[in-house]
């Protein structure tokens, strides 16, 4: 197992259920900032359009977000306020995001002006690059993961992460790149006449989202199949990202008008990616919730005969939830045990099911730390066994056996609620999704202060 820690040993640590002082703030920033976005696009997106519109209409998404933000916090759960903000941030991002999409299909011909300045998102649809990124990162996932199929959609949301990151590094240079390998060569404003006798569309979006795809997957295959390489491999790739941020940077600060131009009609493509990410992550919280009570009511189920105690001494931990990535929810692993029950002892092979809740000191865990959550001499209640069929002559002589996969938990449970166990869950990937999403903001931010 992990390094396990006792965090409510560690004063250095945040208290259970809240989360470090440099994530509240980040979850601050973020909420200001999203509130910000919401109120002012849908008013300046109808004004360059001189569209008229109710005052309703352009306050009204703004209004949702906030309603949105309120109703997480004042929501009651052990779980701090801010890391339940934390995780419904990236899902008002993609609310957001729907939201514009509607609209830029309920107006159609009539944002002209919009149409003008991307017209790749008319020659390659964004539900087309949604479709078709979501189903290379679902079934790169599905290989990767092989014979652990749990860890498919925890796979699945480390490559949507990594690659929204590497994306938005790349997109400066391949904006500047294409002008040449793609032909580019006059320096048009208006993008409309830019793209206007250009007929590859295609084949610029796979320039554009290919290579951090590939990148992404890699990075999900080392991380879920070589987990050991990444202590020697996260600080040659952080330096190495942080340098292609900044070489993005400093492209988009001094590019040409046809790059720039060509940058912005890669952006829809940036947030359809964006989109894919807070899917997969939306995916995590509902295939958590999911198995959480399907295992919670196989428990339920058979433990009236499966019921027992956990051999061993107290000292020996058993069962813990492991922090390994930012990228991806914690796990809950389970070391072989056995289980002395009424019926005799029961072995659970390593690797079974563990419906346990997550504790909520879960939140102080850092990387490569783990939590104890079983040990010797706990009570636990059995799932996946049956007894032999009353038919068989040697019935009380035999043992029951496992008819699928061993489900393994405490016989009594704490209930803090979904919303809490969404927030154990997920708070991790959304700050990592916080953050990837500025990062990779960053080039686009320094094009504006230049131009």
């Amino acid at each position: 197992m992990d390094d396990l820690a006792r965090p409510d040993q560690d004063l250095s640590r945040p208290r259970a259920g809240d989360v470090p002082i440099w994530v509240r703030w980040l979850i601050l920033g973020a909420t200001v900032m999203t509130i910000v976005i919401a109120l002012a696009v849908p008013k300046l997106f109808l004004e360059a359009e001189a569209l008229l519109a109710p005052a309703w209409v352009k306050i009204g998404l703004g209004g949702l977000v906030v309603i949105a933000i309120l109703g997480v916090a004042l929501a009651s759960s052990p779980v701090s306020i801010l890391a339940r903000i934390g995780v419904v941030l990236p899902l008002t991002h993609l609310a957001l995001m729907v939201a514009v999409g509607v609209a830029w299909v309920a107006l159609g011909s009539r944002l002209e002006i919009a149409h003008s300045l991307v017209p790749l998102v008319d020659a390659v649809p964004i539900v087309a690059i949604q479709l078709g990124v979501g189903a290379a990162i679902i079934g790169s996932a599905w290989v990767i993961a092989r014979r652990r199929r749990r860890e498919v959609v925890q796979v699945a949301v480390t490559i949507a992460l990594v690659q929204l990151l590497v994306l938005g590094a790349w997109l400066p240079l391949a904006s500047a790149t294409a002008v040449d390998a793609f032909g580019f060569t006059h320096d048009w404003i208006k993008p409309a006449a830019l793209f206007g006798s250009f007929h590859q569309p295609v084949q610029l979006a796979a320039f554009a989202l290919v290579p951090p795809l590939v990148i992404a997957i890699a990075y999900g295959a080392i991380s879920t199949r070589r987990a050991r390489w990444l202590p020697t491999l996260r600080s040659p790739l952080a330096i190495a990202l942080a340098t292609l941020l900044l070489i993005g940077a400093a492209v988009r600060t001094s590019a040409s008008a046809t790059s720039l131009a060509i940058y912005l009609n890669f952006v829809p493509w940036l947030l359809a990616v964006a989109f894919v990410a807070v899917m997969m992550i939306a995916l995590l919280c509902t295939s958590f919730l999911l198995a959480a009570a399907r295992h919670r009511r196989a428990i339920e189920r058979d433990r009236r005969q499966f019921i027992g105690t956990i051999a061993g001494s107290a000292t020996d931990i058993v069962a813990c939830v492991a922090v390994r990535s930012w990228l991806r929810g914690p796990e809950l692993v389970v070391d072989g045990i056995e289980v002395e029950t009424a019926e005799g002892a029961l072995p659970v092979p390593p690797g079974a099911i563990l419906a346990a809740p997550l504790p909520l000191a879960s939140t102080a865990l850092k990387v490569g730390e783990g939590l104890a959550i079983l040990h010797g001499g706990t009570a636990v209640g059995l799932g996946g066994f049956a007894l032999p069929a009353d038919g068989s002559p040697f019935r009380r002589s035999l043992a029951p056996t496992a008819t699928g996969e061993v489900i393994v938990g405490p016989a009594q449970q704490r209930d803090d609620g979904a919303l809490a166990q969404v927030a154990l869950a997920a708070w991790r990937p959304c700050v990592a999704y916080l953050l990837i999403f500025l990062a990779a903001a960053l080039p686009a931010l320094a094009g504006l202060s230049a131009n």
